[in-house]
């Protein structure tokens, strides 16, 4: 950290250049957070490790241990607070992000940023990571403490949310971990040239296979398992309604479908011109920090989950009602657009 440091402020000159074309290329984005504050914070304040309830809900729990077992409350306080068993749990969401299942066999928590089978990295860098961190710092290499910093600093964002780990929060810890791997192979490359005359040949066999292996998980397996997380479906739906659209004077989606304006709005290359004046919206967030459109045109879109037995009742002639499989039922549907797998991904009814 002191080399680190020293580095800084040999190089303050260029530091300080770099942060100040930083703010300004980052002015109008300050400037929208402060006319709608939402915007950054409705959505950072959800995901926030602070507004996961388990931290006080395990509080809780130990101080009723501890009065079961005698201890005052004062005591118990100090031992159990919100800042120690805060600090712990940001902790372990911190080093979660370098565990083995993570990152070279499960990966991702969320399914929708996962690769089936697969975790962060190949397996042959179980071996070459460690190996390149391991010669990086044996040889004083004077990029180790920028590499190293920026891998630690990389993963913190990831660490304060409470999906961990994930993916697409630590992904600027890609450079940094491709870099100390890269650097592991040259190193084993190099000391072992003259032995081993097969190892530059066994690596590249072992990487084309890798490569190929994740290749055919994200293009043939992960479309059949994870459609769903994928949200697979709305251009095809899109098309039907597209071709159907002239019969009905409204098309309505119940909550499940999600926020599907932004696909009628995608596929049809919607003038955005033309759609800010016919939005309605209400600006307000839910509990993860969305906000929600509620109609534009002829497309509504319900928030709050309606009972299907009511709407089926209260659906007129030149209606479309659009769902998931458990919104509508079977006998109500005139169209479904299946998943991959064959599942029912949307299913489409009217008079």
């Amino acid at each position: 950290l002191v080399k680190y440091f020293k580095f800084l402020v040999r190089n303050y000159q260029t530091v300080l250049k770099s942060v100040f074309v930083g703010l300004v290329l980052l002015l109008p984005l300050f400037i929208s957070f402060l006319k709608q504050p939402n915007v950054l914070f409705g959505r950072a304040k959800s995901v926030s490790v602070f507004f996961d309830k388990g931290v006080k809900l395990r509080i809780g729990e130990l101080q009723v241990q501890d009065g079961l077992s005698g201890i005052t409350p004062k005591i118990s306080l100090f031992f159990h607070n919100k800042p120690y068993l805060y600090f712990l749990d940001i902790l372990r969401r911190y080093f979660s992000h370098f565990e083995g299942q993570f990152l070279f066999l499960k990966g991702d928590t969320a399914s929708s940023f996962r690769i089936p089978r697969m975790g962060v990295l190949y397996l042959i860098e179980v071996v070459l990571f460690p190996l390149g961190l391991f010669y990086l710092i044996k040889n004083n290499e004077k990029s180790k403490f920028i590499l190293i910093s920026w891998l630690v600093i990389a993963v913190l964002p990831a660490s304060f949310t409470f999906l961990t780990p994930a993916h697409n929060r630590s992904f600027n810890a890609v450079f940094p971990i491709i870099v100390i791997s890269s650097y592991g192979v040259l190193n084993l490359l190099s000391r072992l040239k003259t032995k081993l005359n097969l190892l530059p040949l066994t690596l590249s066999v072992i990487y084309i296979l890798s490569l190929n292996y994740y290749l055919v998980s994200y293009y043939k397996v992960m479309p059949q398992s994870y459609g769903a997380d994928w949200l697979y479906g709305f251009k095809q739906l899109v098309s039907y309604i597209n071709s159907e659209q002239n019969q009905f004077s409204k098309v309505i989606f119940l909550p499940k479908t999600g926020m599907s304006y932004i696909y009628l709005l995608f596929y049809n290359q919607y003038p955005p011109a033309v759609y800010q004046k016919e939005a309605v919206r209400d600006y307000v967030a839910d509990n993860l920090g969305f906000e929600y459109v509620k109609s534009f045109s002829k497309y509504i879109f319900f928030i709050k989950e309606r009972s299907w037995e009511i709407l089926s009742h209260q659906m007129k002639s030149g209606e479309m009602y659009i769902g998931r499989e458990e919104e509508i039922p079977k006998e109500f549907s005139k169209y479904e657009v299946l998943y991959p797998d064959g599942k029912v991904a949307f299913r489409i009814s009217y008079l």
